[in-house]
């Protein structure tokens, strides 16, 4: 694919990094939260600290599993957890599994059996509806009922991804509610908030439907899939005019800090109880299959212009792993050299002991970020592996080693 965002690296350590963006707009690659900026010439990333990573990353995912099944965002139930979290106790199932489930593929583990029997036995309603909603509380009580259509396409087609990896119960009759959910739960399920999420929960449960004919053969698979594709394709034009309409400012309006200036305490989640699912649904659509060219480059330069802009406002808050899923879009869309900046850049965020925090922030925030944050560091080994930066490595095990970090 020709690339149609233009950029250069500076050689020098206090130049910036064009990351992507208009053509001759100067979009900094200056993360929130740094007085200056990172330097992916410094090739932090090398194999030393991937490896310490990764092994900080299997070693978070265990602690983020509950003896009865559940998978939290973050370990706070842990006494060495080093920051409070006030919903670290969460399962957001759409959020987390998927990434799970993908992420351990990369290293030759399969969490399908792991982190699926909870589901079944736990989240309130998932037996009934067959998708899932945003949030559980730790038993399964539902706490936030918004369905998750993305999570839960976004579920299947990690489950589909290797056939040979789900055949095991109770993986199959999962596999059967996710996609009984996708076909017949739109009408059920509440409104959109916008054709961007639209587009993409369609593109997502195209993709997914289309992997389960793999371990369920039937054919009312496909005709879901088709449906699906007829509905994504509709949609390409109305959702490529609102972004070429809103090149500037935020991309949801809950994105702007509001609110009392005490609730700064409450936590991000809560702070901005929206935020996310418009600028999770552009990150999709910067790598789901069936998007058209030109929207899939308005997507990521409007993703660049979020996620990195160069002056951002006082109370930012950029989630480190929308940062690994742009980096993941970045590749797929053919930009490898950008994403490999980004990556590196990332990867940078990295305490020494290889625990990524769940959003970096301005230098005027004055709140803590959940440290470690389970899908930060799913989302890096998942773009690891996209980028090919998995091969060589350890495929088990921990490290108690120290990752370099630039001081």
């Amino acid at each position: 694919m020709e690339e149609t965002v233009k950029g250069t690296r500076s050689t020098a350590g206090d130049s910036p990094v064009d990351v992507g963006g208009r053509a001759g707009s100067g979009t900094a690659f200056r993360l929130a939260g740094r007085q200056s900026p990172v330097d992916p010439s410094m090739a932090h990333a090398q194999r030393g600290d991937l490896i310490v990573l990764v092994g900080t990353t299997t070693r978070v995912l265990d602690d983020c599993r509950i003896q009865n099944g559940a998978l939290v965002v973050a370990p706070s139930q842990l006494p060495s957890y080093p920051v409070a979290a006030p919903d670290g106790m969460t399962c957001r199932p759409g959020e987390t599994l998927p990434l799970a489930i993908a992420a351990s593929d990369g290293l030759g583990r399969n969490e399908r059996q792991a982190v699926l029997d909870w589901l079944t036995r736990r989240a309130g309603g998932f037996n009934d509806e067959g998708y899932l909603r945003r949030a559980y509380a730790l038993h399964g009580r539902v706490t936030d009922r918004r369905p998750d259509r993305l999570g839960t396409a976004l579920l299947l087609w990690s489950v589909c991804a290797h056939p040979d990896r789900a055949t095991a119960e109770p993986v199959r009759a999962i596999v059967r509610q996710l996609a009984a959910g996708l076909a017949l739960g739109r009408d059920r399920r509440q409104a959109s908030p916008s054709a961007t999420v639209d587009l993409a929960e369609s593109a997502a449960s195209a993709m997914a439907l289309r992997g389960v004919s793999a371990i369920l053969p039937a054919d009312e698979w496909g005709r879901a899939a088709a449906r699906e594709e007829e509905r994504r394709d509709g949609l390409h034009a109305a959702v490529l005019a609102a972004l070429q309409a809103s090149r500037e400012g935020p991309v949801l309006e809950s994105d702007r800090p509001s609110g009392p200036a005490d609730a700064i305490d409450a936590g991000p989640r809560r702070l901005f109880p929206d935020d996310g699912s418009e600028r999770a649904a552009l990150l999709a659509l910067g790598w789901l299959p069936g998007i058209q060219s030109t929207l899939r480059d308005g997507a990521i330069e409007r993703l660049v212009g979020t996620l990195l802009a160069e002056d951002p406002a006082p109370d930012t808050r950029v989630p480190v792993a929308d940062l690994f899923w742009l980096t993941i879009a970045l590749e797929q869309a053919g930009r490898s050299d950008r994403a490999g900046e980004l990556f590196a850049a990332t990867v940078d965020l990295a305490d020494s002991d290889g625990h990524f925090p769940e959003w970096v922030e301005s230098p005027g925030g004055v709140e803590r970020a959940a440290t470690p944050y389970l899908p930060a560091h799913l989302a890096f080994l998942l773009a690891a592996g996209v980028l090919g930066r998995l091969a060589d490595l350890p495929r088990s095990g921990y490290t108690s080693a120290k990752r370099r970090t630039s001081g």
